[in-house]
């Protein structure tokens, strides 16, 4: 500077009092969410450094935050487009050993997109159901038997139920999962994380893990999510549950995808939808328009939407009533609303946060009209939804379970013993756990067609019967299927005869005496371990007494009335000395 009168000592301090001074409240919040996503570790020092920057370097930031809002927009997005890549060469999600992030937008669907520990901080705020579009790197649950949730009753959608603590959204690439020859662990994340609730979503986009037998780690893949935490739906949940049901992210939709963007998640799971998804489509964005639908769900009013909304369970409006119905996610004002249309009509329902369902526009058809052709699932049965082959597009199959003999304590698809080390003769069969006295494997071979099938335990538990529900034509494809059955007291599975409804009982072979298990010095515990073994082995024998020797009593029998591995009477064949 040359005029007179600005020496440097002037010149610096008027500087000073123009430029250093604090940014603006939320800048650093706002460059920092703007900004998020290009990698999911690249810019975390921005919520970490504190009020260090000169507001110049804020703004040059601010800048680079611009340059990000273009693009993607015909999707309805805005943020950068994904770094281009040779679709030959690309790996599929899950298949390469060093994950690498793809360039994400800035915002999706007018959200900013925040990283996992930043969700992490709002969960932990205070209560806030606000949508946010959350980038991290997402790990499946591995394949694990969930056996120990089969007596457990579930009231809320939102409660963490096996496998769902397997269920990752990380913020670093981190390899979870892990198969060593037979053997499988899975590993607890080390850095921030959260377990998504996708229940309800399309899963076909998620990543492999390591088969069976062959060795090697998971790999995540990087998503963006589009989710809330603090669910309506919790409410329901048990007290000692409710924090936890709160804590829960709910995905309402799969945004992007290792940089690609994803399609409206639409997941059929009943057949025989009058409705298209575009009419459906059509009638929620009548009511609520420029609101985009994070995800479409197709149930049946009997079981499906009670699983989704328990509330309406009881009867509310008489949606259960009803055949089909559309459970569609609306983005609206920044929060999930959740609306429900009747299939094969223009009447749509708004959940309110009480769990109410509102009509708010057309014309409910007559239940006579729309009633099914007879009841399933019978009433009070419960259902499970297999997770083995169906045709393709169609909905999973279910199996209701009508118990007669009032012992049903739990039903679950698997166990711990894998069926395919069981041989049976026909297409029925029934096999017992070593351990586990009073459950039940069934294992079945069924069609790509099945949809509803009906399992009738008898009173007597002699006898269980399969009605594989309505066959419609289509390839014959043989499916094998199973179901565990957990029930109070012993079972004597041998002598159940399992078979489909309306067939010929099979002749009970002739009692055999049976045959007495000598243990030995091997004690109770030790004995009774083996003689489960043996019965497991030889499923068509039976075990009339067992017979083992301690230091106190000296020789023990243990005579069985039924079979199964317990006893009812113990009888010390030898007195011990006085002492």
């Amino acid at each position: 500077m040359t005029q007179p009168g600005w020496d440097d000592e002037r010149l610096e301090a008027a500087f000073r009092a123009r430029f250093d001074r604090p940014a603006p409240p939320m800048l650093e919040s706002d460059v920092h969410v703007r900004i998020a996503g290009t990698s999911p570790r690249r810019f975390g020092s921005l919520r970490r450094s504190g009020p260090t920057w000169g507001l110049a370097a804020a703004a040059a930031v601010v800048v680079l935050a611009v340059t990000l809002t273009v693009g993607l927009g015909g999707f309805g997005w805005t943020g950068g487009s994904p770094a281009p890549s040779d679709p030959d060469s690309a790996p599929p999600p899950g298949a390469s050993a060093t994950p690498t992030a793809q360039a994400i937008p800035g915002e999706v669907l007018d959200l900013p997109v925040i990283d996992v520990p930043d969700a992490i901080s709002i969960r932990d705020a205070g209560v806030d159901d606000r949508e946010f579009a959350v980038l991290g790197w997402f790990t499946p649950a591995p394949p694990i038997s969930c056996g120990g949730d089969a007596g457990k009753m579930f009231v809320s959608p939102v409660q963490l139920r096996c496998p769902d603590q397997l269920v990752w959204l990380t913020e670093d690439a981190e390899s979870l999962f892990h198969r060593t020859g037979n053997r499988s662990d899975s590993e607890t994340p080390r850095g921030p994380a959260l377990n998504p609730d996708l229940d309800g979503l399309d899963t076909s986009w998620f990543p492999d893990l390591p088969a069976i037998g062959v060795e090697g780690g998971s790999t995540p893949v990087d998503v963006v999510f589009i989710g809330h935490f603090d669910d309506r739906r919790a409410a329901l949940c048990p007290d000692a549950e409710q924090a936890a049901c709160r804590d829960r992210f709910v995905v309402d939709s799969v945004a992007i995808v290792h940089g690609v963007p994803q399609p409206v998640s639409k997941v059929h799971d009943a057949r025989g939808a009058v409705s298209s998804d575009e009419e459906i489509e059509a009638i929620v964005t009548n009511e609520a328009p420029d609101s985009p639908i994070l995800s479409l769900t197709v149930v049946d009013g009997a079981t499906g939407l009670a699983a989704i909304e328990p509330s309406l369970g009881t009867g509310q409006e008489n949606l259960i009533d009803q055949p089909i119905l559309w459970v569609v996610r609306v983005l609206e004002s920044g929060r999930v609303v959740t609306y429900v249309v009747i299939d094969g009509s223009d009447a749509i329902y708004e959940m309110n946060p009480d769990g109410d369902a509102i009509l708010v526009d057309g014309k409910p058809p007559a239940p006579e009209a729309t009633a099914s052709v007879g009841p399933w699932p019978p009433a009070g049965a419960p259902v499970v939804v297999l997770t083995s082959q169906v045709g393709a597009g169609e909905p999973p199959a279910r199996v209701a379970v009508v118990d007669e003999s009032g012992r049903l304590a739990g039903v679950a698809e698997k166990g711990a013993v894998d069926p395919s080390t069981i041989t049976f003769d026909g297409r029925f069969g029934a096999y017992a756990e070593p351990g586990t006295p009073g459950r039940i494997h069934l294992t079945w071979v069924g069609g790509i067609c099945d949809s509803q099938i009906t399992v009738t335990v008898a009173a007597d538990l002699r006898s269980i019967a399969f009605d594989m529900g309505p066959q419609p034509d289509c390839d014959s494809i043989g499916v094998g299927r199973q179901l565990v059955l957990d029930f109070s007291g012993t079972v004597d599975v041998p002598a159940i005869q399992v078979g489909e409804a309306g067939a010929e009982p099979t002749p009970e072979p002739s009692a055999s005496p049976g045959f007495t298990v000598d243990c030995g010095p091997l004690g109770p515990d030790t004995c009774s371990a083996r003689v489960r073994d043996i019965i497991y082995l030889n499923q068509g024998r039976r075990v009339a007494s067992i017979e083992f020797t301690d230091d106190e009593c000296g020789s023990y029998r243990v005579s069985f009335s039924d079979g199964p591995v317990t006893y009812t009477i113990i009888d010390c064949l030898t007195s011990p000395e006085p002492r």
